[in-house]
């Protein structure tokens, strides 16, 4: 079969499974289930309208949920689902008509620039997580020790004064700057690769990869974050980033520009269409790491213009991977206990989950083990390669780096062909593997040195050497986890691999094998579900994430990892408010009245406490103003941090310094109220006089959108100034 054919076959399949999973799924889910969810007869409803099988559904179902809601005035809308990866990113469409009805063939955006597949008419369905900074690398770059940056800098700016101390994000401050007016020069997915050439000094390349890792808070990557902030800080002191640049902001937004060309010149999507973001997150992410994401997804959106934040949704990438996989398998019920190993660019990612309901399939709100997330990506891979061909060529630097070749710049080629070529395609538990070649100009045919006229040989056991510690690493995480559960009494017997990595015929040939032994030892059957196939499509992650957000209920309870709230100035207190004891005060000489300025009131408070849907959250306040002014105009400002939660201190405090960032302000103008000679003019003996409003600040949740307003006068639904804001972060991944 032709590579075409092939191609046409895949896609055909990937529309039949779409199809399948959306006559199967039921737009009635439960609102909030923490328990399994027993089997059931109850019949479901396809989107199609028709019975299908039937399926596990809980007792609790409704016919309520936001699957069923019908668009404004019968207008379809389109999920716009992503999948940024630390290697590859891709993006799908799942358009959906006013009836509420999905369409089952997904649209994968595809026809990046400068990808090479496209010209042969096999376009690549996800393109590389790279961006490229300047053009041109400068004649000149300055030689200076670099200051290692903490992960925070690089979204956040700060100094040594008192107002500096709260950390307001780069992308609060510039977020409506378009992005693509900055003097900024950059090149991003297959381009850069078009940039990398055998003759290029390493020490100059201007190219940024593994964007991920910046969002990633373990030990277990610190030191390739730090490797990726080297980089950054060298192109900063280069002036090719700007001190306050976004760089996965900047790699989004040309990633946003693609789709929406692609979507409407291609894909026939109205320019007018309503877009809805929906992106895949790991589930080792807090809720911190999903605010920068978030941040940075707000600065494409509106740097692009594709879609806006309404309706932001974040799908946990284990639920996202085995939504597609899953969807077609008759084989996964309620109550069973799945070890998900997520095998992508940068780490080999482990959960266990249990089903709580299979369609749609949804997970258990909480791993049943700890996850974790090691080192043993595709890309590392990539480097065993590179020191395995570096120390078999160390003896012929000269001729290699013949006719103004560089070393490094040869071995990133060959790595490139092995990424490309090899890798996937070979087993090293095949005993006739035949040996694979890269070549190398210059080089001369050495048996000793298994090398041809320009080319270096691969023979199987140089592979096997090459795989081992990646093999090695994905045995012990597998052992891990199932070991961790079975001692907590969890019988797992099924194995889902997904993420690029998992497509390579050796490592799927290598864990079946592991598989096979885990299955002796035990005593009981594990199994690998998605065996039968070593070929996972580039977009399943995309695609399953737009299944995911087509069907919001049943995710996990609302619950905050974030505190919202607000800063006031409250009267001094110590009496009443533990925090006020000890700290210094301010008299107001207009009112007379000591108070404390700029606390902070947690409106919101990260504290386990669960959100309803649709509430508010009110706190009345008051500012006072010399009657001498006639115009009435202020700021109130709204903050989010992933650790306060005590109310009534100062942003100073050490219980809030550095540890709040701003998320909005709300430009408010009672200047009406004066002139209107609405407010009550207060004089005092002294002969002063001053206007006392007392209003209210109002957090008015709405699922994950947040709306903040000024509500004058206190009690009424008045409003004098509002602002919204997303807070998809807030919530685990896949809640409602």
């Amino acid at each position: 079969m032709g590579d075409v054919e092939q191609a046409r076959d895949v896609h055909m399949s990937r529309v039949q499974n779409d199809a399948h999973y959306l006559m199967l799924s039921t737009a009635t889910m439960p609102l909030q289930e923490t328990n399994p969810i027993p089997y059931s007869e109850t019949k479901v409803r396809s989107i199609f309208g028709r019975r299908k099988r039937k399926a596990s559904s809980p007792a609790n179902d409704t016919e309520e949920s936001e699957t069923d809601s019908v668009s404004e005035g019968n207008r379809s809308r389109h999920i716009c689902a992503t999948d940024f990866g630390a290697t590859y990113t891709s993006v799908s469409i799942l358009t959906v008509d006013g009836n509420g009805n999905a369409d089952p063939d997904l649209i994968t955006i595809s026809n990046y620039p400068d990808d090479p597949r496209t010209a042969r008419g096999q376009p690549s369905l996800q393109v590389p997580s790279e961006i490229w900074y300047g053009v041109d690398t400068p004649k000149e770059q300055p030689s200076v020790e670099l200051n290692l940056k903490s992960y925070d800098a690089l979204f956040e700016t700060s100094s040594d004064s008192d107002e500096d101390q709260v950390s307001k994000n780069a992308w609060y401050k510039s977020k409506l700057r378009d992005i693509n007016k900055k003097q900024t020069t950059s090149i991003w997915g297959f381009g850069v690769q078009n940039k990398l050439t055998p003759e290029m000094d390493r020490t100059k390349v201007n190219r940024i990869s593994r964007l991920k890792l910046l969002l990633d808070r373990s030990e277990v990557t610190k030191s390739e974050r730090e490797d990726l902030l080297n980089t950054i800080e060298r192109l900063q002191l280069c002036n090719l980033i700007p001190e306050d640049e976004n760089v996965i902001a900047r790699f989004l937004t040309h990633l946003f520009l693609h789709a929406k060309q692609q979507s409407r010149d291609v894909h026939r999507v109205p320019a007018s269409a309503r877009i809805e973001h929906a992106l895949s997150v790991p589930i080792l992410w807090d809720a911190y790491s999903r605010l920068l994401f978030q941040n940075a997804i707000q600065i494409a959106i509106e740097a692009s213009g594709f879609g806006t934040m309404d309706n932001l949704f974040f799908v946990s990438e284990p639920e996202g991977a085995l939504t597609y996989v899953l969807s077609s398998s008759s084989d996964c019920r309620p109550g069973d206990k799945i070890l998900n190993l997520d095998i992508g660019g940068i780490t080999a990612d482990a959960g266990i989950f249990q089903v709580k309901h299979d369609f749609p399939l949804r997970l258990s709100d909480e791993p049943l083990v700890t996850p974790e997330g090691p080192l043993h990506g595709s890309s590392f891979l990539n480097s065993d390669f590179r020191e395995h061909l570096e120390e078999r060529l160390q003896d012929d630097i000269k001729i290699v780096e013949a006719n103004r070749r560089t070393f490094d710049g040869v071995l990133d080629k060959c790595t490139w062909v092995f990424e490309t070529e090899i890798k996937r395609n070979v087993n090293v538990y095949d005993r006739q593997l035949a040996p694979q070649y890269v070549e190398v100009d210059g080089i001369k045919e050495n048996r000793t040195k298994r090398f041809k006229d320009n080319n270096v040989a691969l023979e199987r056991s140089d592979l096997y050497d090459i795989f081992a510690p990646r093999l090695l690493g994905i045995t012990e995480i597998i052992r891990r986890q199932l070991t961790a559960a079975k001692q907590e009494g969890h019988m797992v017997k099924k194995v889902v691999m997904t993420g690029g990595f998992s497509t390579s015929i050796s490592v799927r040939t290598h864990v079946q094998k592991v598989l096979e032994r885990i299955t002796d030892e035990f005593g009981y059957t594990v199994e690998l579900m998605n065996g039968g196939s070593n070929t996972v499509i580039p977009d399943y992650m995309s695609c399953g994430v737009a299944r995911r957000a087509y069907q919001k209920d049943g995710g996990p309870s609302r619950i905050s990892d974030l505190s919202y709230g607000f800063e006031v100035m409250e009267e001094f207190g110590p009496e009443k408010y533990e925090a006020h004891k000890g700290i210094q005060t301010f008299e107001d000489r207009t009112y007379g009245c000591k108070y404390v300025p700029n606390v902070l009131n947690w409106l919101i408070p990260k504290k386990g406490d669960q959100l309803d849907e649709h509430t508010e959250y009110p706190t009345t306040v008051y500012r006072i103003f010399n009657a001498k002014k006639k115009i009435l105009k202020f700021v109130e400002t709204l903050y989010v941090s992933d650790t306060c939660t005590e109310s009534h201190y100062s942003k100073y405090h050490e219980k809030n310094r550095g540890k709040v960032q701003v998320a909005g302000e709300i430009a408010v103008d009672m200047t009406s109220l004066v002139t209107s000679n609405k407010l009550e003019r207060i004089t005092e003996k002294n002969g002063k006089s001053y206007y006392h409003i007392e209003f209210d600040l109002v957090m008015i949740v709405n699922r994950r959108g947040l709306r903040y307003e000024a509500r004058f006068p206190s009690k009424s639904k008045d409003s004098w100034g509002f602002n919204q804001t997303c807070i998809a972060a807030a919530f685990r991944p896949g809640t409602m």
